[in-house]
């Protein structure tokens, strides 16, 4: 009989106190018990300042970093060996991970596929809330030297090249993988969560960043997932453009916002924006925009997920491989000339572009100039931005010279969005020294990119709308506690 073993890698400042009882339920499951578990530790102590939670996090803390942490690259050859030796009898093995663990995991597994393809043992990956495209939280890290928390923030050397390499490694085509995002999580986003736009291996929960590895039972939904995942029960999703069906999902036939987005973009103008605020959930949207795109263009879609890479010959060289464009592209003027080669074919193309704020201004600009001078001479040519503050910076900037200017914009609805009073004064902490202008009524004519500093940043994290043209509240909830912190009663 093969032997399998399930495998826990932990994430950071964790340990096998990670899990609860999530080892213990495994064991004593009748219908696994052809598996073994063990949990891989690896140093990663922090130390906790409690006085200072509150301004970042409800889940965890402001840390103060102890010396000499090994890093994630060192962590991952810690693996290579513990799996190599501890676990050579091994013929499967499954990595369950969590957080930072994912990271250690994915990292692992590259530098096998890149070394000796065909001794892979590991048969499944599943990472749950993993900062795939880093974590905000992380910039902490820059402020307090923490070695493992600056390799988690977004623009990190780390995280750079991981997902490089994962984009010519790809792990999907040797294991399966599965990404669980917590929709509470308020350490890893949604997106993070997911790893790549487009990305249909994922469940979501409702539960935030640490008790989404602590079951409390088998019937608890997090043990639910992953004991599905490893017995192969897991119901399939659409994977990709050889299984687009002809017809259209129900989710995407019944979808007025799916609809409205491609009505414009093809009767309209051929350039559209889509926004999202903070705490807006967009992934069934997208993978319905996604399902369209695919089947109204026959295939010729190019998602493009913009790099951190601040130099132009990596950010256009990146671009241009996501295009399948030939030849050196190292410049904005050199992927501007090879997609105009490929528009010249005469087939309607369009480009999905996402994730623009993690890039670069300067070069996000360039970019969108790009795009509209194809435009201007290429009618085949389609865009759909999604995007938040950047991408509205991009439209309407501080002039009217924006290079995105005058697209058409639309919002992804909210659905019965609910801020707890904590998090709007949270929010309301960082503008406290704007609370006149606040008390006074908002009223100011809607505009994405507001010259107002502080409507900016509270439109942005939501607690602010457009409503007919002019800037409200997002609810009555939200303005009781705006009032009530700036003493407007």
């Amino acid at each position: 009989m093969q032997k399998k073993l399930i495998l826990f890698i932990h994430g950071l400042g964790g340990s096998k106190e990670t899990w609860g009882k999530f080892p213990e339920l495994i064991k004593e499951d009748g219908l696994l018990t052809a598996f073994d578990v063990a949990v891989y530790e690896y140093p990663t102590s922090l130390v906790q300042v409690k006085s200072l939670i509150a301004p970042f996090s409800k889940l965890l803390s402001l840390f103060i970093p102890p010396s000499n942490l090994p890093t994630i690259q060192d962590i991952a050859e810690g693996l290579t060996t513990e799996i190599r030796h501890r676990y050579a009898d091994y013929e499967e093995i499954y990595l369950v991970t969590h957080s930072m663990g994912g990271l250690i995991a994915r990292k692992y597994l590259i530098d096998i596929i890149k070394a000796q393809p065909d001794e892979i043992r590991i048969k499944k990956l599943l990472l749950y809330a993993v900062p795939n495209n880093g974590s905000d939280w992380a910039e902490l890290g820059r402020l307090y030297k923490h070695t493992q928390i600056e390799q988690l923030a977004k623009k990190s050397d780390f995280m750079t090249l991981l997902n490089k390499e994962n984009r010519f490694y790809k792990l999907e085509e040797y294991l399966d993988v599965l990404y669980v995002v917590g929709l509470e999580d308020s350490v890893v986003n949604e997106q993070s969560a997911l790893g790549f736009w487009g990305n249909t291996n994922y469940d979501s929960v409702h539960k935030g960043h640490m008790n989404i590895v602590k079951p409390t039972d088998v019937k608890d939904i997090s043990y639910l997932i992953f004991k599905d995942f490893v017995q192969d029960k897991r119901l399939p999703r659409f994977t990709g453009k050889s299984e687009i069906p002809n017809l259209l999902e129900e989710e995407v036939k019944n979808s007025p916002f799916v609809k409205e987005v491609f009505a414009s973009l093809l009767t309209q103008k051929p350039l559209m924006v889509l926004y999202y605020q903070k705490f807006t959930r967009i992934v069934k949207e997208k993978r319905s925009l996604k399902q369209q795109a695919y089947h109204t263009f026959n295939e010729n879609v190019f998602e493009l997920e913009i790099p951190t890479f601040q130099e132009e010959s990596t950010y256009f060289g990146y671009l241009a491989e996501a295009c399948k464009l030939s030849g050196r592209v190292d410049s904005s003027v050199r992927w501007k000339d090879a997609l105009k080669q490929k528009l010249e074919n005469g087939e309607r193309l369009l480009l999905l572009i996402s994730e623009i704020d993690n890039g670069n201004r300067e070069l996000n600009t360039l970019l969108s100039n790009d795009i509209r001078a194809l435009q201007t001479n290429h009618e085949n040519l389609f865009v759909l931005f999604i995007g938040r503050k950047k991408l509205a910076y991009l439209v309407h900037g501080e002039n009217e010279l924006s290079p995105l200017n005058g697209a058409t914009e639309l919002f992804f609805p909210l659905q019965n969005l609910l801020l707890e009073e904590a998090s709007v004064v949270q929010i309301l902490e960082k503008v406290k020294e704007d609370c006149d202008l606040l008390c006074d009524n908002i009223g100011m004519e809607w505009v994405a990119y507001s010259t107002t500093k502080v409507i900016r940043t509270l439109f942005w994290k939501n607690l602010l709308k457009n409503q007919e043209g002019h800037f409200a509240w997002q609810n009555d909830e939200v303005e009781r506690v705006v009032k009530r912190y700036c003493g407007c009663e």
